[in-house]
C-alpha cells in the first residue's frame, strides 16, 4: 500500500484543514491559500531527486510558495501570507524562522 499523498491531493487536504482551523477567527481563506501554497516548492528538480533518492536532501521547499504569494499578492497581504509558508517546518526541524526579516525587509529565502 503507497502512503504517499500526491502533492494536489495534499496541498488541497492541508488546505482545507487549515481553514477549518482558522474559521472562527476569519482567517479560513488566508490559511486555505497558505496551505494549497505550502509545499509547492517540491516540484523543483532538487525535490524530485530527493524524493527519487538521488539526493540526500530536497532543500529548502517552504521559500517557493513564500515568493508565490509576496509576488502575488504584493507588500502586505502577501507578505503576511509568505511568512506562513516559509515558517511552515521551522518548529518541527527545530530550526528559527526569522519573521522579521521575511516581514520587514521581504526575505524569504
Amino acid at each position: 500500500m503507497n502512503q504517499w499523498e500526491t502533492l494536489p491531493d495534499h496541498s488541497h487536504r492541508v488546505g482545507e484543514q487549515a481553514a477549518a482551523f482558522a474559521a472562527h477567527l476569519g482567517w479560513a481563506e488566508v490559511l486555505r491559500l497558505a496551505g494549497r501554497l505550502h509545499d509547492i516548492g517540491k516540484l523543483s528538480p532538487e525535490f524530485q531527486a530527493y524524493i527519487t533518492g538521488d539526493r540526500t536532501s530536497g532543500g529548502d521547499h517552504s521559500s517557493a510558495g513564500a515568493r508565490i504569494a509576496l509576488d502575488s499578492y504584493g507588500p502586505n497581504f502577501g507578505m503576511v501570507l509568505a511568512a506562513i509558508i516559509a515558517a511552515h517546518h521551522a518548529r518541527l526541524t527545530g530550526g528559527v524562522f526569522d519573521v522579521r526579516r521575511c516581514l520587514v525587509e521581504g526575505t524569504v529565502s
